[in-house]
Order: structure tokens, then C-alpha cells, then sequence
């Protein structure tokens, strides 16, 4: 992954009393950890620095350019979790439709849209807790890249600038990689400085190199170029946006299985109410139509006022009928035989609602299922 040398995704954090560096030196230095007793160059006589505490903490994460550097390594959790969530809902969606008998005679059991979305949404969360560790691997690569542009670009400067002192000097230009080091040795200074500038001083100490970083979250802003002394307890965690994805993907999930599996199973509550299986027109025998949406199951158990236990069903026709005759099968699965039969006559008006009672008898009172099997109207 690049970076904008403008906006690293590190701010460096400047020891008290220290100068502060370059823009160009926090660029193309991201997250280089300076040895136990280091000290910066600086270019003013007589000023005395003390090196940083053994556990300071020069590196934190700004709080603009973090994020966007850290994003194209959270999308691949980002689409597990997403299709995790949505092929595991679908299969226990599709699951409990068919065990409640919504889908006529078929039933399946999706393992497998159950099992590959379960773990894509375990997989998804997982690498989405390890983003920031990618990515800070993943740093060091675009700080080579980084550092070498900002080098090549300064060395062409370099060499167009001083081309006549050294004509005249018969001093010979510095090599690539000298003029890198030279630029890391480049005094810092007390003020903000500019952001291009090269220096021909030699090193006086360690010099930056590749090394891990010290990861660290966010304090209040500041320059992009570094970060005043700020103490690290007041630091604000950066993994929230992440976090979010993860529990709006679960909420999906949960959200969208409640919807779905709710209503049904409270369309099917009672311990008299029943399932039913196929009522479309085309599996009803007799000389009436009868359309799958035109009687359903209610949610009541009882048969007037004495109480007894019965199916109650509602019907509501699409044509009239002074005459009709509904039969309907009872079973003890959504795709068994038929055990039982009850036929019930009603006087219809299309349109009007009619409440269907059948009583919870020997005979079907340990049946589950009921489905309309005929309608004739004499």
C-alpha cells in the first residue's frame, strides 16, 4: 500500500525540550524507533538536549491519514463478514421455513450455505481484530517505496543545484544512497521548518533503518509533521470503526433472522394451532378455487365459550358460495400422509372473512399439520 508523503499515516511525537524534524524526515522515517539515547541533530551552538525516557512513545497514529492507509487491508474482513453473514442467515432462514411447513412439501436443511457463512463471518471477525497488525507490517514495505520516491525526486535537485560548485570544486556529487543518509542527518530545528531541504552534514549517530514500529492511538490534533508532547493515556483508540462493521454485520444477521422466523412462529404458536402444508389452488380438489394466500392459520385455540381446544382457521374467499364444502387433511408432518379428515360447511361472501373452528378431537389433537384438500360449492 502508498501513502501521501504530505500525510503520513504516523505522527511523530517529539520528546519534551526536543526540536522538531522535517516533514520530509517524518515521511520517509515512518515508525523507525530511535536506539536508547539517541539524540537528533541540531545546528544551534550551545544547546544541550536530553535523550527520551526508555519507554517514550514517538509514534502515534494521526488520526485522517491512519484510517485511509489501514482501509484497503480491512476490506477482505469486511466482505467475509458481510457474505458470512448473509449465506448463514439464508440457510437458517431457508431451514426453519421448510421445518415450519412454509414451503409446502419441500424441506431443506442448508448445511452448507449454514456451515460456509458461518465460517466466513468467524474468519471475517477474526481478521478484522488483526487489521492494525497487517497494516503496521505492511508499512514498511510503502516507506521504502515512500522514501526512495522522495529521493530520487530530491537527489535530481541535488545534482541540477550544485553541478557548478562542483565543476569549480572538482568535488564529486554524492552517491543515492549517501544523499539519503545525508538527509537523515539534517539538523532539526525549533521551529516548523519547510518540507524540501538536503543537508551534506555527516551523521553524528545512528541513522534511521528499517526496524517495527511502537504502535500507539491517537491524542488531540496537532501539526501533520509531528506531535507535540502529549501524554499516551489520553490517547483515543483507532479500532472503533472496525468494531462497528463487525457488530452492524452481527445486528444484520440477527435483525434479519428475527424478522423472517418471528412472524412465522407465531403464526404456528398454540398448542392446538397448526402448520399448514400446500393450500394453493392448483393441489385443491373440487369445483372451487381456492388461492394459497385465501386461508391461513390463526393464532387462537379455543372453540366459543366453553373453552374447548380447537384449529382455527380463516377463510377468506374470492367468490361467493351459500354452499360450501372445505375438506381438510390433517397430518403429522408437512410431507406425511394424511391421518385424518374434517370437512366444514360455510355460507361465503367474497371478500368477507369467515372464521373456520374444528375441533381438537381424538382424532387429531397429536396432528401438527392441516392443508386444504377440497372446496366444492353446491
Amino acid at each position: 500500500m502508498y501513502y501521501a508523503p504530505e500525510r503520513p499515516p504516523l505522527r511523530f511525537v517529539t520528546p519534551p525540550e526536543w526540536p522538531q524534524p522535517s516533514p520530509a524526515w517524518v515521511a520517509r522515517n515512518q515508525g523507525w524507533q530511535p536506539p536508547v539515547g539517541w539524540l537528533p541533530p541540531v545546528d544551534h551552538p550551545g544547546v544541550s538536549l536530553r535523550p527520551a525516557s526508555p519507554e517514550w512513545q514517538f509514534w502515534v497514529q494521526d488520526p485522517i491519514a491512519w484510517p485511509a492507509f489501514r482501509a484497503p487491508y480491512a476490506k477482505p474482513a469486511h466482505r467475509a463478514m458481510l457474505w458470512g453473514a448473509i449465506f448463514f442467515v439464508v440457510g437458517i432462514v431457508v431451514t426453519l421455513m421448510g421445518y415450519l411447513g412454509e414451503l409446502g412439501g419441500t424441506f431443506l436443511i442448508l448445511w452448507g450455505a449454514i456451515i460456509f457463512g458461518g465460517f466466513r463471518l468467524v474468519r471475517g471477525i477474526v481478521a478484522y481484530r488483526s487489521v492494525d497488525a497487517t497494516a503496521r507490517a505492511g508499512l514498511g514495505a510503502a516507506v521504502r517505496q515512500t522514501r526512495a520516491e522522495l529521493d530520487q525526486s530530491a537527489y535530481a535537485a541535488y545534482l541540477d543545484q550544485t553541478a557548478r560548485d562542483r565543476a569549480a570544486t572538482g568535488r564529486p556529487a554524492m552517491s543515492l544512497d549517501e544523499f539519503g543518509i545525508a538527509r537523515d542527518a539534517e539538523p532539526w530545528t525549533f521551529e516548523a521548518p519547510g518540507y524540501s531541504s538536503w543537508s551534506t552534514q555527516a551523521p553524528a549517530g545512528p541513522v534511521p533503518v528499517d526496524s517495527p514500529w511502537a504502535s500507539g492511538s491517537t491524542p488531540a490534533a496537532a501539526p501533520a509533521w509531528s506531535q507535540a508532547s502529549v501524554p499516551l493515556a489520553s490517547a483515543a483508540p483507532t479500532q472503533r470503526p472496525s468494531r462497528r462493521v463487525m457488530w452492524i454485520a452481527m445486528g444484520f444477521a440477527v435483525v434479519l433472522v428475527a424478522g423472517i422466523v418471528i412472524p412465522i412462529a407465531i403464526a404456528h404458536g398454540g398448542s392446538a394451532s397448526a402448520s399448514s402444508g400446500d393450500a394453493s389452488g392448483s393441489s385443491v380438489d373440487g369445483n372451487y378455487y381456492v388461492a394459497d394466500h385465501d386461508w391461513k392459520i390463526d393464532n387462537a385455540d379455543s372453540c366459543g365459550d366453553a373453552g374447548d381446544r380447537c384449529f382455527v382457521l380463516k377463510f377468506t374467499p374470492e367468490k361467493t358460495c351459500s354452499d360450501l364444502d372445505l375438506t381438510w387433511g390433517f397430518s403429522s408432518t408437512s410431507t406425511g400422509d394424511e391421518k385424518a379428515h374434517r370437512s366444514t360447511k360455510l355460507s361465503v361472501v367474497a371478500g368477507h372473512t369467515q372464521i373456520v373452528r374444528i375441533p381438537d378431537d381424538a382424532g387429531i389433537d397429536k396432528l401438527d399439520y392441516v392443508g386444504l384438500d377440497a372446496a366444492n360449492c353446491g
